[in-house]
């Protein structure tokens, strides 16, 4: 079986949500009468695993909600409608989405032949001296990855990579994704050596995202470059 032909099939949830046409919690956050974009613990996901990865149940919107985490979404297959920060956002095939702690979202009803993938990781599973190195004043991901200022709201806190950007991006999500869901020898270890891997590549595209997402005239930016000079 392959990674579309696993994905594509129905979980115990999506089963339910397809049944009775509405949300079925998946994380206690989101139990009852949940508050407004409640924040998803990271203790849930990382207790056993330094990186998590699954399927975004289908049928049933998903309500807004933020996390400890950050957090990559990759559209497997068809599409996908969300809202970020408020914001409607049209996700494509191929499409990453990158999130940072406290990017609050929500994601609408996929449809059955709408495949998204949750790659989830937080900043303590990433080594600084390879995070040093990409202090480049142009990465946001740099940014993103070494701040966190929950006061400062109107930050670009997430980077949307659409599918014309590089192969090897797709490729490797892939693989980290064969290797968490066929799991063999080494391969947690093997998906931990991909993280890294997987970041640098975005790095590398960012140039094509960075005047739609962050602003020279950003103060951080400044910062950077006389850090840079």
């Amino acid at each position: 079986m392959d990674l579309i032909a696993l994905l594509s099939q129905e979980s115990v949830i999506e089963k339910e949500q397809k049944k009775r046409h509405k949300f079925v919690p998946d994380l206690p956050e989101l139990e009852g009468e949940a508050t407004r974009a409640p924040k998803i613990k990271e203790h849930l996901f990382f207790e056993n695993k330094d990186i998590y990865i699954s399927k975004h149940n289908r049928y049933a919107a998903y309500p807004e909600h933020s996390h400890q985490f950050l957090e990559l979404n990759y559209i497997v297959k068809g599409e996908c409608r969300q809202i970020i920060n408020g914001v409607p956002y049209l996700l494509k095939e191929g499409d990453i989405l990158l999130m940072d702690t406290g990017s609050a979202h929500s994601i609408e009803a996929l449809g059955k032949d709408d495949l998204l993938l949750n790659i989830l990781f937080n900043n303590k599973s990433i080594s600084i001296n390879w995070l040093m190195n990409m202090n480049h004043h142009d990465s946001i991901l740099y940014k993103i990855l070494l701040t966190n200022n929950p006061l400062d709201t109107n930050a670009a806190n997430f980077i949307l990579f659409r599918n014309e950007q590089n192969e090897h991006i797709k490729q490797i999500i892939n693989n980290m994704a064969d290797e968490y869901f066929f799991p063999k020898v080494f391969s947690g270890k093997i998906i931990s050596s991909y993280l890294p891997i997987l970041l640098y590549e975005l790095a590398r595209s960012l140039p094509h995202e960075y005047s739609e997402t962050f602003s020279k005239k950003d103060p951080f930016y400044e910062v950077l470059q006389l850090i840079d000079a």
